[in-house]
């Protein structure tokens, strides 16, 4: 008898596709001798490269190869090249139904809400735009479907021993030592949520390098640009930048080696948990992008809101509370920095005490 052969679909921005490496690991849990493939868009495809309950990885080129009526049956065809078994679409829309449909998948599961439902067998009936529960939690359902659960594990992301080398060439560089605590800034979110201002984002870079809470790294991806460079402008102190745009995984290797990331809702902050640091997340008032839903996932994080009712969509300048995000102080951001460095510390002595 031939192993199952299992795709699990995601095609949107790196935080999403780590929100969905535990379903990985549930799936390998529950089916050890399956090959599990996932198809992801070829920018998040760094994000799960190299996970070890995942066998492959490949993308839907949707802007190249893949464009098109003719680019989308090039699609299908190689899915269905791969004789999948079971499908488990997480990021549902029209297009990765009728793939997954079209490829001849036997089991698809996805959920039971959308117009094309007709076209998954299995259907999970949960209205994520409410956002009762976590989106992790959301992407374990959809794995429960065909029989794989085993408790919330949390997003994972893998990177190598090179990357870690560059990591540390980055900080001999910034001569930085191993001892020295870094904090990484990120002030933009690739448009996908509203941001703290380019002035909060300074203010805290400036008052962390002064105060000696922290020398501060600060980052951006290739659509954040203007606002990194803005922040860097506004401040009176010197941040550590990069010399070149680093890959996901280089990024993930610093994450690792810094005290804590703070960062509006986007990738990073995803990547941040993934790896093991502390976050302080600054989120907007929108219900569609709540920290109950999007929020970084575990312990030991802090998250900060605008001090607004929360709304159902941004109306920009007709709204009475904007800029709703400028209320958030520099002061109240630097206490959490603060707060959860401190609570991170004590977590370490109480480690090394008990080990001893």
């Amino acid at each position: 008898m031939s192993s199952k052969r299992i795709l699990v679909v995601r095609t949107d921005r790196v935080g999403d596709v780590l929100l969905s490496t535990p379903v990985l690991s549930v799936l390998r849990r529950r089916f050890p001798q399956a090959h599990i493939a996932m198809l992801v868009s070829p920018y998040a495809r760094e994000a799960v490269s190299g996970h070890p309950h995942l066998d492959e990885v490949f993308c839907d080129h949707r802007q190249e190869e893949h464009a098109g009526l003719r680019g989308f049956f090039r699609l299908v065809h190689q899915v269905r090249s791969r004789c999948f078994d079971t499908a488990l679409v997480l990021r549902p829309s029209w297009r990765t139904a009728l793939l997954v449909c079209w490829a001849g998948i036997g089991i698809r599961v996805g959920t039971g809400y959308r117009a094309y439902q007709f076209l998954f067998n299995r259907r999970v009936y949960e209205h994520r735009r409410t956002g009762r529960k976590h989106e992790l939690i959301y992407n374990l359902s959809l794995a429960r479907a065909i029989g794989a659960s085993g408790g919330e594990t949390a997003p994972f992301m893998a990177f190598s021993q090179k990357d870690d080398r560059t990591a540390g060439e980055l900080l001999a560089d910034w001569s930085a030592k191993p001892e020295t605590r870094l904090v990484l800034v990120h002030p933009g979110s690739g448009g996908s949520a509203r941001d703290w201002t380019a002035d909060g984002f300074a203010g805290l870079a400036d008052r962390l390098i002064e105060e000696g809470v922290a020398r501060v790294i600060l980052s951006g991806g290739p659509s954040d640009k203007a606002v990194v460079s803005r922040v860097a402008e506004l401040m009176h102190q010197r941040p550590l930048t990069f010399p070149r745009t680093l890959s996901l995984k280089e990024l993930a290797a610093l994450i690792a080696r810094c005290r804590l990331v703070v960062t509006n809702s986007t990738g990073p902050m995803h990547m941040a948990t993934a790896v093991g640091t502390p976050v302080v997340a600054l989120f907007s008032p929108i219900r569609s992008c709540s920290p109950q839903r999007w929020g970084p996932w575990g312990t030991g994080h802090a998250v900060i809101m605008p001090p607004v009712p929360p709304c159902k969509r941004c109306r920009g300048k007709r709204c009475s509370y904007y800029d709703c995000m400028a209320l958030i102080s520099v002061g109240e951001v630097c206490a959490a920095v603060r707060r959860v460095m401190d609570e991170e510390n004590r977590s370490t002595e109480h480690i090394h005490h008990s080990g001893a």
